[in-house]
């Protein structure tokens, strides 16, 4: 989740309070650690670094919430899931330059409307022109 769908889910309701941070805060982690980890730790692991200010229904109920607001929306693809696959037949020094130009494409603000695999696909293609691997 991203702040920005943070940020919409706290004001949707008109109450952007610090007990109502925390709790999202805790929720992100909570929603994280399932996606990303193998192993996904308990609720009762988040109590405690809630200092036990909620319960666990209460979390529960949050995820709920928060996941149903943004309609399960969870990923973005963003250039670098792109590049990863198509870069998969292309050698290392092109691969890395592209990760670079990837990194430096992120400063430039005209780039924000432009499709992710667009992206990814111009960052590889310049990649192999200035190594002059191009085929």
């Amino acid at each position: 989740m991203t702040f920005v769908d943070v940020c919409h889910v706290m004001c949707h309701n008109g109450c952007a309070t610090r007990d109502l941070a925390k709790l999202v805060g805790i929720m992100r982690l909570f929603v994280a650690s399932k996606v990303e980890e193998i192993v996904a730790p308990f609720v009762s692991h988040f109590l405690h670094c809630a200092n036990s200010s909620y319960t666990e229904s209460e979390i529960l109920l949050a995820e709920r919430y928060v996941l149903k607001t943004i309609d399960w929306n969870l990923s973005f693809p963003n250039p670098m899931h792109f590049l990863r696959r198509i870069s998969k037949d292309y050698d290392l020094k092109s691969r890395t330059m592209g990760k670079y130009l990837l990194e430096v494409g992120t400063l430039e603000w005209c780039l924000l409307a432009t499709p992710p695999s667009l992206v990814a696909a111009a960052a590889i293609r310049l990649s192999r022109l200035v190594l002059g691997n191009d085929k």
